[in-house]
C-alpha cells in the first residue's frame, strides 16, 4: 500500500515538473518570437521608408544616366557611385546589421528546451530510474528506451533509441551543420516530456500503483468474470441487462414511445412551456415552486437567546449515538477507547473548522498540544470519519420528520455539486483556475447531499479535473443512504455517467446548461421521424454495433464497480487518459447517448421534474454555504498538502455539519412531540416542508469572549512602558 501510494506522488511530481517546463518553455519561446516580430516589424518599416526615400529615386537617377549620352563606360563609372553611396549610407549599415543580429537570435523551441534539460534532469532522473514499469502492457518503444537510459545509468549517447519521439522530431536531436554531433541534453529533456505524456496517455503503466495501471488491471479478473458472470448479475439486480439484444429492443421500443408522447403533446400544444422557434430549435421555461431558501420560514422557531457552542452539539449528539466509537486506534491490536473524547473533538473541529491544530490547543482549555496530536494522529482516519458520519445519518433515519422533505417517501433524490477552495501550501492535488483562484491555485470538495439535506459523501479533487468521474463513487457509498433519482450540474454530467448511472440502478436527471443544444439520438435515421411529422427530431443515429461488440467489457466493467474492486473514478480516469479514444469507452458513451436522449425527452416533458432538480441543487448549493461558515480558519484556505489530510479536514467538516442538522431535526422533533396547540403544529410542519433544516445561525463556531476579571487589572503582559517610551532607534 505504501509503496504505490509513494509511487503515485513520484509519478504525480514527475508529471507536474514535465507540464511546468513544457509551459514555461513555451511562454519564454512566445515571449522572444513576439520580441522578434516587433523588431522584425520595425526593420521592415525602416526598410520601406530608405527604398522610399534613398532607392527609389536613384533607380530613376539610374534610368536618366542611362538614357544620357554618355559612353557605356562613363555611365558604369556614375553608376557605381550611386550603388557606392547606398551602401556607404548609415541607414542602409543599421538596418542591414540590425535584420542580420535579428536572425541570429531566433530561438527555437527545442533549443529553450535544451537549455533547461540541465535543471530538469536533478529533479526527475532517479523517478525515472527507480519506479517500476509495466514492460508487459507498455509501448515497446518506451520500454527500450527506458531500460537503455537504465542501463547507462542516464549517460545517454548517439546511440540511444529515439524510435519513441515523433520522426519529424528525430531529426532535431543532430545538429544540422554537424550529424554526428547529438544533442544529449535535447534527448533527455525530450525523453522525459514524452515519458510523462505516455504515462497520462496509458501508453505507458506502471506496477505498484493506484493511478497509473494498465487499465486491464483495474478490472475483474477476466477467468472470474467468465466464471462468475451469472451469478454476479444475478446477485446485484443485473439480471435483466445480461442478453445486449434484448436490452437494446427494449430500450428501441421505450425511447420511440418517449418520441411520440412528447411529439404528440407538442403537437396538442398540451407542454404550455415548450415554445418550438424553427427545426430542433426551442426553448423550455420551468415556474418557481419555492421561495429563496435564505428567507426560510423555519429560523424563527430556532433559539433566540443563546448561541449554542459546538461542543455542546457533539456532546448531546455523542450521548445519543455514541459515534466516537467509531474511531478506532488505527493498529487493530490498541485498546479502540484509549484516546480522550475532548480530544477527537478538539481535532475533530480543529480539521473540520480548518483551524491549525498547534493553534486549536493554544486556544483551547483543559486539553494539551499532545493530546490532539495523538488523537489526529491516530484515530482522525478517514475510514474513521466517514463510518462516524454514517452513524449520524442512520440515527436521523429513525425520526418521522425526515419524511417531511421527501417528495416521494418510497423514493431518495440526491444531488453532487464541487465547492472551490483556495490552498495555501504546495499540492500535488491542487491545481490553477484563474476564475477561481486568480494567479494561485486550489481545490474541490465535492459534496452529496440527499432529499433531507443530509450529507452522505465528500472528497477532495484537483480543481482541474471533472466532477462527472467522481458521481458514480458518492452513488456507490450507499451504506446510509440509497440513491434513486441523482442529480448534477453540467459540471457532474457525461454521456458515459448517463450510461454507468443505468447499468447500476440510478436514475441520472442532470441540469445541463444549454440543454436544448445537446442532440437528441435515436435507433432510426432522422428522416423516419419525419415522416411521422414529429416537430422535436433526433438528429443522430445510434451505432448498435459499436454497443454489442463491447456489451460483454460493459458489464465487467459495471461489475468490477458493483464489487468494489476499484472506485469508478479510477477506472473512468484510467480509461479517458487513452489519446485514441478506448472501445470500451467509445461504447459506454454510445450506449449512455441513448439514457441521455430518453431524459432529455422527459425533461421537456414535465415541469414536475424539471422543479425538483431544482430544487434539489438548491440544496446543495445551500450546504455549500453551510460548508464555508464552518470551514472559516485560515481564511477558508486549505491547510493540508496531501489528499488524505484534505479529505480528512473534508469529512471532519462533513461531521460538524451532519451533527448540526442532526441536532435540529431532533430539535423540532421534540418541538413537535411536546407541542399541544394543533394549528401550531401544523404551522410548524408547513415550515419544515417548506423550507430547510440546515440552519447554523444559532451555532456558536467561534468559542466565547471571556470578560470576567476585567476590573482587577490583571493583565497578559506586564510592557514596561517607562523603558518603551525612552526606546530610541540607533541611526544606520
Amino acid at each position: 500500500h505504501q509503496v504505490k501510494i509513494r509511487t503515485d506522488y513520484l509519478i504525480d511530481i514527475f508529471i507536474q515538473v514535465m507540464q511546468s517546463i513544457k509551459q514555461s518553455t513555451l511562454r519564454e519561446h512566445q515571449t522572444v518570437y513576439y520580441e522578434q516580430k516587433h523588431n522584425r516589424t520595425k526593420n521592415f518599416e525602416d526598410l520601406t521608408q530608405f527604398l522610399q526615400e534613398e532607392i527609389i529615386p536613384n533607380i530613376l537617377n539610374l534610368e536618366s544616366i542611362l538614357k544620357n549620352q554618355f559612353s557605356n563606360d562613363e555611365k558604369i563609372v556614375v553608376i557605381e557611385n550611386i550603388i557606392s553611396e547606398i551602401i556607404k549610407n548609415q541607414e542602409f549599415q543599421k538596418i542591414k546589421h540590425t535584420e542580420f543580429n535579428t536572425l541570429n537570435s531566433e530561438i527555437n523551441y527545442y533549443d529553450m528546451l535544451e537549455n533547461n534539460s540541465s535543471k530538469i534532469q536533478i529533479r526527475v532522473a532517479k523517478i525515472i530510474q527507480n519506479v517500476d514499469f509495466d514492460s508487459i502492457n507498455s509501448n515497446k518503444a518506451f520500454i527500450s528506451s527506458i531500460e537503455h537510459y537504465r542501463n547507462l545509468k542516464g549517460k545517454i549517447n548517439s546511440n540511444s533509441p529515439i524510435d519513441f519521439l515523433d520522426i519529424n522530431i528525430q531529426s532535431l536531436l543532430f545538429k544540422s551543420d554537424n550529424e554526428k554531433y547529438f544533442r544529449i541534453s535535447l534527448y533527455k529533456i525530450l525523453f522525459f516530456i514524452e515519458i510523462s505524456e505516455a504515462i497520462k496517455s496509458g501508453k505507458l503503466n506502471l506496477l505498484n500503483s493506484y493511478r497509473y495501471r494498465a487499465f486491464e488491471s483495474y478490472l475483474m479478473n477476466i477467468d472470474k468474470f467468465k466464471k462468475e458472470k451469472d451469478n454476479l448479475l444475478q446477485q446485484y439486480n443485473l439480471s435483466s441487462f445480461s442478453n445486449c439484444k434484448e436490452t437494446i429492443n427494449y430500450l428501441k421500443e421505450d425511447l420511440n414511445d418517449s418520441f411520440k408522447i412528447v411529439n404528440e403533446k407538442i403537437a396538442k400544444e398540451l407542454n404550455i412551456y415548450f415554445h418550438l422557434k424553427g427545426e430542433n430549435s426551442f426553448t423550455v421555461s420551468t415556474p418557481k415552486v419555492e421561495k429563496n431558501l435564505s428567507i426560510d420560514p423555519l429560523a424563527k422557531w430556532l433559539p433566540k437567546d443563546k448561541f449554542i457552542p459546538l461542543i455542546s452539539i457533539f456532546e448531546e449528539i455523542n450521548s445519543y449515538i455514541n459515534f466516537t466509537k467509531t474511531f478506532t486506534h488505527y493498529s487493530l491490536a490498541r485498546n479502540r477507547n484509549n484516546v480522550k473524547i475532548e480530544s477527537l473533538f478538539a481535532s475533530i473541529i480543529g480539521y473540520g473548522c480548518n483551524i491549525n491544530l498547534s493553534r486549536m490547543a493554544k486556544i483551547s482549555k483543559g486539553i494539551s498540544e499532545h493530546d490532539i496530536e495523538y488523537a489526529s494522529n491516530w484515530y482522525l482516519s478517514n475510514e474513521n470519519l466517514i463510518e462516524a458520519n454514517d452513524k449520524i445519518i442512520a440515527f436521523t433515519e429513525q425520526l418521522d420528520i425526515v419524511k417531511l422533505f421527501k417528495k416521494d417517501t418510497n423514493k431518495n433524490h440526491t444531488a453532487s455539486d464541487g465547492q472551490k477552495f483556495n490552498i495555501s501550501v504546495d499540492s500535488l492535488n491542487a491545481g490553477y483556475s484563474f476564475k477561481y483562484f486568480g494567479l494561485g491555485r486550489g481545490v474541490s470538495r465535492y459534496m452529496f447531499i440527499d432529499e433531507s439535506h443530509r450529507l452522505f459523501y465528500s472528497t477532495v479533487i484537483n480543481a482541474n479535473e471533472r466532477e462527472a468521474a467522481y458521481v458514480i463513487d458518492g452513488l456507490m457509498h450507499n451504506n446510509a443512504i440509497q440513491s434513486d433519482i441523482h442529480s448534477t450540474d453540467t459540471f457532474g454530467y457525461s454521456e458515459v455517467v448517463f450510461a454507468l448511472t443505468h447499468l447500476l440502478g440510478f436514475s441520472f436527471a442532470p441540469r445541463i446548461k444549454n440543454f436544448k443544444d445537446q442532440q437528441l439520438y435515436a435507433f432510426e435515421a432522422k428522416k423516419e421521424y419525419h415522416k411521422l411529422g414529429y416537430k422535436l427530431l433526433p438528429i443522430k443515429q445510434i451505432n448498435i454495433e459499436l454497443i454489442e461488440d463491447q456489451w460483454e467489457n460493459i458489464l465487467r466493467f459495471v461489475l468490477t464497480i458493483k464489487e468494489r474492486e476499484t472506485t469508478a473514478s479510477q477506472l473512468l480516469k484510467r480509461l479517458t487518459s487513452y489519446s485514441r479514444q478506448h472501445k470500451l469507452y467509445q461504447a459506454l458513451r454510445e450506449f449512455g447517448r441513448i439514457i441521455k436522449t430518453k431524459f432529455l425527452l422527459e425533461y421537456i416533458d414535465n415541469v414536475s421534474l424539471r422543479q425538483q432538480i431544482e430544487k434539489q441543487l438548491n440544496k446543495i448549493e445551500n450546504a455549500n454555504k453551510f460548508s464555508k461558515a464552518i470551514f472559516f480558519g485560515n481564511n477558508g484556505e486549505y491547510l493540508y498538502a496531501t489528499k488524505e489530510e484534505q479529505d480528512i479536514a473534508s469529512n471532519s467538516l462533513r461531521l460538524i455539519q451532519n451533527a448540526i442538522i442532526c441536532w435540529n431535526y431532533l430539535y423540532f422533533s421534540d418541538k413537535l412531540a411536546k407541542e399541544t396547540d394543533e394549528n401550531e403544529k401544523s404551522l410548524i410542519i408547513q415550515s419544515i416542508k417548506n423550507g430547510s433544516i440546515v440552519h447554523w445561525q444559532h451555532i456558536n463556531f467561534y468559542g466565547e469572549y471571556d470578560f470576567t476579571g476585567i476590573e482587577t487589572n490583571k493583565r497578559e503582559f506586564e510592557f514596561n512602558l517607562e523603558k518603551i517610551i525612552q526606546f530610541k532607534l540607533e541611526d544606520n
